[in-house]
């Protein structure tokens, strides 16, 4: 491993090359936002070599990287939040779709268990093309919450929201991921 002193341009893109795709997948995974992790990425590697006489040249460097962008994809996380709290989202139309005026589900309920759904070949696909749809903080925590093993308070944490606000995410995500899976056909009506 070279030092910091020995940090080269060339050393970097080589980096780069090594573990530019982990780091997009991880950083996708936790803001839920292709564009603004493969921005977050790029933020990281430029970060880490403007930083580079601060890595020792000891363990890991993606490691290291991986810890440059743990803390940028934080920073982005409370940009999202300042912007969220300029936007009153207070009324959300889907629940005034899916809901009549004394809160009760106003559509036929699907049988969309997790037993059902997974038999089906596309249902991976249609998840992710549904979670595509959601609004990225939606789709961060469901991620998070429903597809890693992340704790609720580490993802409050990560992204400085409250566990209520976690709670109302996740509900509102589960709803229109439901609605969205609906649409395309996942339930166990069908026979399938």
């Amino acid at each position: 491993m070279p030092s910091a002193a020995e940090l080269t341009p060339d050393e970097v893109r080589r980096w780069v090359d090594a573990w530019g795709d982990r780091l997009y997948q991880y950083a996708v995974l936790q803001c839920g936002d292709r564009e603004a992790a493969a921005d977050l990425v790029q933020e990281t590697f430029v970060a880490a070599w403007r930083q580079r006489a601060a890595w020792s040249g000891h363990g890991s460097p993606y490691s290291w990287l991986r810890g440059i962008l743990h803390h940028k994809i934080q920073d982005w996380w409370r940009m999202q939040q300042r912007l969220r709290e300029q936007v009153d989202d207070r009324v959300d139309p889907l629940e005034a779709e899916l809901f009549d005026s004394r809160g009760h589900w106003a559509g036929a309920s699907a049988d969309l268990s997790p037993e059902t759904l997974c038999e089906r070949d596309d249902f991976w696909r249609w998840l992710e093309a549904c979670l595509e749809q959601l609004p990225a903080l939606q789709a961060a925590v469901f991620r998070q919450a429903e597809l890693t093993p992340a704790q609720r308070e580490e993802i409050c944490q990560r992204l400085g929201i409250t566990n209520e606000h976690l709670r109302v995410l996740l509900y509102r995500a589960r709803l229109r991921l439901r609605t969205c899976l609906a649409n395309a056909g996942f339930t166990s009506e069908e026979g399938s």
